[in-house]
């Protein structure tokens, strides 16, 4: 799917995979959540025929906004111009990807305004900060891209888990073997059953997913981790490799390791642990303490890390 917007006929390109339609976007937010203050408004020094990329990378919890334009005159100032234009693009681009992130299982950003009105204003304006790459041109010297990389942790995530003070975590009474661990793994790669579906499924990333036992009973909530460890890297990190280096700040080196037995969500994408698992982590104040500092991996499967919106 492509955005585009500024298009002419007779400056019309061929869709490329992995873009989409922008100004569609906004319509559709405004159309399904009823509020004035979504309408299209594409942006106002948008070149003609711009196209977006808007990418999650959730290993680094990255969003990148890429737009690339045709160049239309064969000139540096031509060049340099439309670059600067396109660089304009890029903020607006990236506060319209807000309302389709997906935050839980059940909800992606739009769903939140729908669930509570605040969350217009607050989607609307958002402070974001960003690291732009250097503007390219390809080779035929005909076409300029720009892109930027917005952190999602902490500004994207503080937007929809706002609390000050962590919910009290669930604990359980009696001796369960502990353990001098540094980290949580939860392996959630391949097919794992979908709870109360004849199906089953990949895990899929969230930005703020939850952990339940076999009897849907929460281990963990995003409103149950400190929110200095959720300024610092979130409810959770994502992977694919259990010996990659890139998560030892969070999990250590002694990680203790559980396999995830189900997923739960429209989005699959909140593991279910054993109940067994579960009740050892909630017994352990080592182990529940892991749990508040957010020091926890969910391993998913490779090619579900970086996801096109």
């Amino acid at each position: 799917m492509t955005r585009q917007f500024g298009m002419t006929d007779s400056c019309r390109r061929p869709h490329r995979p992995g873009r989409r339609r922008f100004a569609g976007m906004v319509v559709a937010v405004a159309l399904i959540s009823g509020f004035p203050s979504l309408e299209a408004s594409p942006p106002l020094d948008a070149p003609a025929n711009t196209e977006l990329d808007l990418t999650i990378d959730w290993k680094e919890m990255e969003l990148s906004v890429t737009a690339v334009a045709p160049l239309q005159q064969d000139s540096a100032k031509a060049a340099y111009e439309l670059q600067t234009r396109l660089r304009n693009v890029l903020p607006r681009a990236a506060q319209q990807a807000l309302y389709d992130i997906p935050v839980r299982s059940d909800a992606r950003g739009v769903d939140f305004i729908k669930e509570d009105h605040r969350y217009a204003e607050r989607l609307a304006d958002p402070p974001l900060r960003s690291q732009a790459r250097p503007p390219q041109l390809n080779r035929t010297l005909d076409e300029a891209t720009v892109a930027r990389e917005y952190p999602l942790i902490p500004d994207v995530l503080r937007l929809f888990v706002p609390h000050e003070r962590p919910r009290p975590m669930r604990r359980v009474i009696g001796w369960r073997p502990g353990g001098d661990f540094t980290g949580l793994v939860i392996d959630a790669r391949g097919e794992l059953p979908v709870h109360g579906e004849d199906r089953a499924s990949r895990a899929y990333p969230l930005l703020a997913p939850r952990i339940f036992d076999d009897r849907l009973a929460p281990v963990l909530r995003p409103d149950m981790v400190d929110p200095e460890a959720l300024e610092r890297w979130g409810v959770v990190g994502y992977g694919s490799d259990p010996t990659s280096r890139t998560h030892r700040e969070r999990i250590g080196d002694r990680p203790m390791q559980i396999a995830a037995t189900g997923l739960f969500g429209i989005r699959p994408g909140n593991p279910q642990i054993a109940e067994e698992d579960a009740e050892r982590l909630l017994a352990n104040e080592n182990l529940r303490n892991l749990l508040y500092e957010g020091r926890v991996l969910i391993l998913v499967d490779d090619n579900v890390l970086v996801e096109t919106l």
